[in-house]
């Protein structure tokens, strides 16, 4: 319990920290109208993970035993498969990925003000 407790604090501060950078840049390059998005897509993320928790509940009526250990051993292996799938694709388009942030964040409105990158 006290395990789970901890995991979820930390990625819960790591969320918080991500939350508070992007505000902080939407802040800082005067796109504060934007905030309206990152605070709706953070309560779709709370609501989608209540209603994945309430339906592992239900559905499975919570794991036990032999289950247990199966469904840690799966979701370990998606976090494996998902972590490796992402570290190949980074080598792949990290060369492209500033220019495309710079080029996407360049907003009409700026006029060419933006001098965070």
């Amino acid at each position: 319990m006290l395990a789970s407790f901890v995991i979820a604090l930390r990625e819960g501060i790591e969320a918080a920290l991500i939350i508070g950078i992007i505000i902080a840049y939407l802040n800082k390059i005067q796109q504060a109208q934007y905030k309206k998005y990152v605070y709706l897509g953070l309560s779709l993320a709370i609501g989608a993970s209540i209603l994945a928790a309430i339906g592992f509940e239900l559905l499975a009526g919570g794991f036990t035993g032999t289950n247990e250990e199966v469904f840690e051993g799966l979701a370990s292996l998606t976090a494996v498969a998902v972590l490796t799938y992402m570290i190949f694709w980074m080598d792949r388009n990290s060369r492209h990925l500033k220019s495309a942030l710079r080029r996407k964040s360049s907003l009409p409105s700026l006029n060419g003000s933006c001098t965070a990158w």
